[in-house]
This record gives C-alpha cells, structure tokens and sequence, in this order.
C-alpha cells in the first residue's frame, strides 16, 4: 500500500501555492478533497492497467490477468472523467486564471503520483504532488 496524501497536508501545500503565486484563493478548502479524490481515482485505474483485470479463463480453465480493449476503452473514459474533475477542482482552488501560475501533469504509471503541479516559474519547491 503505498502512502497517500493526507487531506489536510494537500489543503496546506495549496495554501501555501496560493500564497507564492499570489493567487485567488476562492475554495481550496471544497477543491482539496474533490483533488485528492480524483488522484485515488487516477491511481486505480493507473494500477489496473499495469496489473490487467483477473478474468476465467476458458483456454486454461483458471483466473488470468488480462487487458481488454473494453478495458482499455473504460480507463479512458474514466481517465478523461477524472482528468476534467482535477482541472475543474484547480480553478475552483485558484479561479479561473489558474492555468497561468501553474502546469498540470498527469502520469500514468502506476509507481509515481498520478497527479503534479508545477509553477509556471519552474521553482523546485513549488511542486505539489498529489497521490
């Protein structure tokens, strides 16, 4: 199990993004959870695409990981889903301009947080890593 960010360290790192960057901080108390939610959400489908979804068998009449198009087509509706509810959640955090203080990256392996914000100044301790 690997260990996820807990509510009030993420409201408290985007407090202090807010600050940096100086600004609006109209709802990072109502963004935080909708953010760290998004992220587990990020993360499980992250996590089954890498470890395929267990299924019968009927070649070898037993339980065997795959990955599907099905599958694959599900991940990406939901990807996308979860994908919109972190950029909605950031303007709800920051307004509506928040695209020009900050860059969203989204990872896809399942061995590093889903979710990163970068400050568009590129300053190392302005990363918020949201897992």
């Amino acid at each position: 199990m690997t260990d996820h960010i807990t509510l009030a360290a993420l409201q408290r790192a985007l407090y202090r993004a807010a600050d940096r960057q100086e600004t609006a901080t109209p709802d990072i108390w109502g963004a935080a959870p909708e953010l760290r939610r998004a992220a587990f959400r990020l993360d499980a489908l992250n996590t089954a695409q890498c470890n395929g979804v267990l299924r019968r068998s009927p070649d070898i009449g037993r339980m065997e990981a795959r990955w599907t198009d099905a599958d694959q087509a599900r991940a990406d509706r939901l990807r996308a889903r979860a994908e919109n509810r972190v950029r909605v959640a950031l303007a709800q955090a920051f307004g509506p301009t928040w695209e020009e203080a900050f860059t969203l990256e989204f990872n896809q392996d399942p061995r590093g947080a889903p979710i990163r914000l970068h400050s568009a100044t590129g300053a190392a301790h302005d990363l918020i890593v949201i897992w």
